[in-house]
C-alpha cells in the first residue's frame, strides 16, 4: 500500500481518490477480519460481526458517481452519492471505536442507553458518532 504525502492528496483525480479509498478499505478488511487471538476479546468480538466487506463494496460503488446521471436522475443520484459517502464515513468511525473499544468504554463521554449500559459502536447512529468525534460541531 502506497502512502500519499498530504500535500499531494488534493492533486488526485476523483477516480484516483476512489482507487485509494478502495485500496485502504481492502487493507482494513484483510487486517481486521481475523483478529481473534491477538486483539482484545471485546474488540475481536465486535470486529468479528463487522461487515468490513461492505465497506469495500461501498468503496467500489463510488466509481459510479464519476459518470453523468441519467436525465431526470440528477438529484436522486446526488442523494445516493451522499448516502454512499456517509455510509463509508459511518463505517470507518465504527471500525475505529471497535478497534479502540477499551478506550471508548472507559471514556466518560461514551454513549450509554437508558439503563446506563454502554452502546456498542455498531448501534451508534451517524449523528451521535459525529458529535462523539467532534463535540463542537
Amino acid at each position: 500500500m502506497d502512502i500519499i504525502p498530504i500535500n499531494k492528496i488534493d492533486k488526485l483525480s476523483y477516480l484516483e481518490a476512489v482507487e485509494k479509498i478502495i485500496e485502504l478499505n481492502e487493507h482494513l478488511n484483510r487486517f481486521w477480519s481475523s483478529v481473534i487471538g491477538w486483539a482484545p476479546v471485546e474488540a475481536a468480538n465486535l470486529l468479528s460481526k463487522s461487515r468490513l466487506d461492505w465497506q469495500v463494496s461501498l468503496s467500489y460503488s463510488m466509481k459510479r458517481w464519476d459518470k453523468p446521471p441519467l436525465q431526470g436522475a440528477e438529484k436522486g443520484d446526488l442523494i445516493l452519492a451522499w448516502a454512499n459517502l456517509g455510509a463509508l464515513v459511518e463505517g470507518t468511525l465504527k471500525l475505529f471505536l471497535s478497534v479502540y473499544y477499551k478506550d471508548y468504554s472507559e471514556d466518560p463521554d461514551s454513549y450509554k442507553d437508558k439503563k446506563g449500559d454502554l452502546l456498542e459502536p455498531d448501534s451508534i447512529k451517524f449523528e451521535l458518532l459525529r458529535h462523539f468525534f467532534n463535540p463542537w460541531c
